[in-house]
């Protein structure tokens, strides 16, 4: 077959010299490539497709200033009995209070909660407990009613005197109606909690409101005996302005905070689950809460990585000492920025370990099969320098971005590599045993080294040229299967196939180029290292037949039959293993952990609080003529929020715009605003053009909606967070969304979601579509070029099919002992079935090329003759390079990552069923092909 490389190789023996020194030159810039143009992403969203839903994330990060925003969350131990404790409650609002002063952190904060920059469950426990639970506000209204009852008594029997004087205290007592507590790290440190009597109330959801409600009736019956019974119109007049009205504003802004959600605020802020993964009764919740969480936003539109990284270790460094925090008690703090990098750091680590791991594993295999170090640092040396190679152009020319789906490249072509490279160096050492041979020379007393040194290059050349014949195959194969990763709409993918297609090529071009003009160059040993004795030819390489090569040879030919029988018996459970396998992508699984506990923080928050690691969108959007700022609008929101809390895998804490409109006007110099927001609970047309008019005009205003109103205001999201962090519950949550947005009502509304944590959904899917179609793309290409390649040199298309069915059943056999054991297919493993017959077409071509070479030699040979002589060279080497590439693969099982644990698991037992496979089903069907040509010739 013509190979266009085969200039290169011969070019390489000729002049090696200068070979060498053009592999250097393309390694340094190489080098120069990947230092200026790599870029790396190790974030989830460099897994991410190119669909509608990403887009319309970026929309949503793009017009709510997503990008410019971190939320910083403090993860606070709790003592015994949870929330019951009044310790616990004490704890968290010191926290709370930190956080609001911390210096660090000052100037960037940004008021995002109700006008609020911190959020968590001590400030609004202390509202509750102050002015919502039924209990105190039952106090007040009780003493006001008997104070008011009083002056009423006064203003019919007695005197003026008198009645000035209840009026007074009437006027007193309306000035001691609590509001809300204003929410400052003062008062915050000041919260004295006596007991927990009103927890139990306030995760029950209950209010004051019907209380309000019956006060404000008696107020106005009062109001009309002040009217009937007035001794005078100043006394009415006072009342009037100095009772009734302050006692209707008071009413009003207590109303309006009624509405809090505090009962969902609080529990968003404790676990869901516990450390088993169980969910726990809603009535343990509380007492069982070991973990509470405040969290704080902060601009960083003005900051680098370095900077908020900086910001959360400082705050957290600050509560520590502020509360005397042991190590078991210390709050963790931590963001997107500050897990992204302690993610990327932790995972980051591991790359050059298993790359270094991985040289010094393969160095020692290669130097128990040659018994020499320089040709197992020539073929080392050739492989591990083309990676900067490979992650440069893959940089340059195709623009790839680094993701922790890439860290296993490294690991992947060396193992490939020196599997390509020990064939190279095998394949000439019988080349040379051969050329020692002709001339007569004692191979078992002379070393390589007393062989002519043109002798030696026809050895080398020879080698390399039959090699790359077998080789090309492969990486041909392999290449168009890795680049047909191109097709998916997911980056990831198409970085991850275009630069493994990449490095397999420039590791083909060094096999055949460099390492033979190394060869070339070197002299081959001459002498033991130890005892320095002549290190004969018999010792470089044998190629004599074996009682297991013969034996493997009589299996082959006498018990053919029994062979497939016992293949079909195999593959029967694989094929059903087959449909067991499913696709998988696990964000914990991605995760490494970090010194700081930073990664076990976020996987706490996620796998215990029902949290999702970032915010999901429920999305608005208004038709032509309507904004999200009308009767209609708040209506579509009612629908949009009955939707979510209807869900049991959304967490209670959600967040609106008209969840941080009731916030903000618990303050009582919001009184007005209170007003405002009961008019528009009453669909007044005017508030709502008023509440539009304060956030176009008013800067709180503005800064309050931004992160919820589109600056048009024809679009509201709703944020939520969920229990999903495996990609089973993100499509299974995508789904409810999806079948529950049609029956929402309103016909002026357009409803979406979108969120980082959906769209891992979406990126298992392609990965399984990815993992068929490049199985399937490289079977077809296989095939075809084995079929192309029998025809043209051996008139004998048939061959090609019976030497591409082993590899398909290899396929077979991987893929069903995954779905068997229960592994998923992941971002790492996708590429298993392509590889696997990539390495597989490998060994096949090399093991039928050299069984037809016999069969030519021997023409009146048996099958078992072809076989066993087949085996005891070719395959020799193949079971080396097997040895190898499986050993390169199992460093991956060092790694604190699952996905490359099953990695490594996969393809070293998809090497070494490749290896068996072309060893025993091969020869079964290719022998007897060989054998009718034989005949026939």
């Amino acid at each position: 077959m013509y190979n266009p490389f085969d200039k290169f190789t011969e070019a390489s023996v000729k002049k090696p010299i200068t070979a060498i020194l053009i592999f250097i030159l393309i390694f340094f810039g190489g080098i120069f490539l990947m230092v200026n143009y790599i870029s790396a992403d190790v974030s989830r969203s460099s897994f991410y497709p190119d669909n509608e839903v990403t887009r319309l994330l970026t929309e949503i990060d793009n017009e709510y200033n997503e990008q410019e925003l971190d939320l910083l969350r403090a993860l606070t131990p709790l003592e015994s009995n949870g929330l019951d404790n009044p310790s616990n409650w004490e704890k968290l609002a010191k926290v709370e209070a930190i956080m609001i002063s911390d210096n660090s952190s000052l100037n960037y904060q940004e008021p995002i909660f109700g006008g609020q920059s911190v959020a968590g469950p001590a400030s609004l426990a202390m509202i509750y407990s102050t002015v919502v639970y039924p209990e105190e506000t039952a106090l007040w209204v009780n003493e006001t009613k008997t104070t008011f009852d009083a002056f009423i008594n006064t203003l019919e029997n007695g005197s003026n005197s008198e009645i000035n004087n209840a009026l007074n205290l009437s006027i007193e007592k309306v000035e001691s109606i609590p509001l809300p507590p204003e929410i400052t790290s003062e008062s915050l440190n000041s919260w004295d909690v006596n007991n927990t009597e009103w927890v139990d109330s306030l995760m029950n959801g209950v209010n004051s409101t019907q209380l309000l409600s019956d006060f404000d009736d008696y107020l106005s019956s009062i109001n009309l005996l002040v009217n009937n019974n007035s001794v005078g119109p100043e006394i009415e007049q006072k009342w009037i302005y100095s009772v009734s009205l302050d006692a209707r504003i008071k009413l009003n802004i207590l109303n309006v905070i009624q509405e809090i959600d505090y009962a969902g605020s609080v529990l968003g802020s404790i676990p869901t689950y516990d450390e088993k993964g169980s969910e726990i009764e809603f009535s343990q919740r509380s007492s069982s809460a070991t973990i509470g969480v405040i969290n704080l936003a902060i601009s960083t539109s003005d900051l680098d990585t370095e900077e908020i990284i900086e910001i959360s270790k400082s705050l957290e460094n600050n509560l520590s000492t502020e509360l005397s925090l042991d190590e078991d008690s210390k709050v963790i703090i931590f963001g997107f920025n500050r897990f992204t990098e302690a993610s990327a750091s932790a995972s980051s680590k591991e790359s050059p370990m298993l790359t270094s791991l991985a040289i010094l594993l393969l160095g020692i295999i290669l130097w128990t099969r040659f018994r020499s170090i320089r040709e197992t640092m020539m073929v080392i040396t050739c492989t591990a320098l083309t990676i900067p190679i490979t992650f440069g152009v893959a940089s340059f020319l195709f623009k790839v971005t680094f993701n922790p789906a890439m860290f296993s490249i490294p690991v992947l072509v060396l193992a490939i590599g020196v599997d390509y490279g020990l064939h190279v160096v095998a394949r000439y050492r019988e080349e040379a045993v051969h050329e020692a041979r002709k001339v007569g020379i004692d191979e078992h007393a002379q070393p390589l080294s007393v062989l002519e040194k043109s002798s030696r290059k026809k050895a080398i050349l020879n080698g390399s040229l039959l090699t790359s014949a077998a080789l090309i195959v492969a990486i041909t194969t392999d290449v168009v299967g890795f680049m047909s990763f191109n097709i998916s709409n997911q980056k990831f993918l198409r970085d991850f196939g275009t630069t493994i297609a990449i490095g397999l090529l420039f590791v083909y071009l060094s096999s055949i180029t460099v390492l033979p003009a190394l060869l070339s160059l070197i002299p081959p040993k001459s002498k033991t290292v130890i005892t320095r004795k002549p290190f004969p030819i018999s010792n470089i390489q044998s190629i004599e037949e074996t009682s297991f090569s013969k034996f493997i040879g009589n299996v082959v030919d006498k018990k053919a039959k029994v062979v497939w029988i016992i293949v079909i018996l195999m593959t029967i459970p694989m094929l059903w293993g087959m449909t067991l396998l499913k696709p998988g992508f696990d964000t914990r699984d991605q995760l490494v952990e970090d010194e700081e506990g930073v990664v076990g923080a976020f996987v706490t928050l996620n796998d215990q609080f029902a949290s999702s690691p970032s915010p999901i969108y429920f999305i608005i959007d208004s038709k032509e003529n309507s904004t999200v700022l009308s009767p209609d609008g708040l209506e579509a929101y009612y629908d949009a929020m009955n939707l979510l809390s209807n869900d049991d895998k959304i967490s209670d804490d959600i967040t609106s715009l008209w969840t941080e409109l009731t916030k903000y006007s618990i303050n009582a110099e919001n009184a007005t605003f209170s007003e405002l927001l009961t008019r528009i609970e009453s669909k007044e047309n005017e508030a709502f053009t008023e509440l539009s008019t304060w956030i176009l005009e008013n800067e709180e205003g503005f800064e309050l909606a931004s992160p919820y109103l589109s600056n048009n205001q024809k679009q509201m999201v709703i944020r939520f967070q969920a229990a999903i962090l495996d990609w089973e519950a993100s499509v299974e949550l995508e789904e409810n969304l999806n079948n529950k947005l049609s029956e929402l009502p309103n016909e002026n509304f357009t409803y979406a979601f979108t969120g980082d944590d959906l769209i891992i959904g979406m990126v298992t899917e392609e990965i399984s579509t990815n993992s068929v179609v490049s199985t399937a793309i490289v079977s077809v290409i296989i095939l075809i070029m084995l079929i192309t390649i029998n025809f043209f040199d051996n008139k004998d298309p048939i061959r090609g099919v019976v030497m591409a069915l082993p590899l398909f059943i290899v396929v077979c056999w991987v893929y069903g002992m995954l779905g068997l054991f229960g592994f998923l297919l992941n971002a790492q493993v996708v590429t298993i079935g392509a590889l696997t017959l990539g390495l597989g077409v490998d060994y096949s071509v090399h093991f039928g090329t050299r069984m037809e070479e016999e069969a030519e030699l021997n023409p009146n040979g048996t099958i078992a003759e072809w076989t066993s002589k087949t085996v005891c060279t070719t395959g020799r080497a193949m079971g080396a390079a097997a040895l190898t590439t499986a050993g390169g693969f199992s460093v991956l099982l060092l790694s604190s990552l699952e996905p490359l644990k099953l990695m490594g698991i996969s393809f070293a037992i998809a090497i070494s069923m490749a290896l068996i496979s072309s060893l025993t089903l091969l020869p079964t069907l290719l022998g007897p092909r060989l054998k009718l040509h034989s005949e026939q010739e």
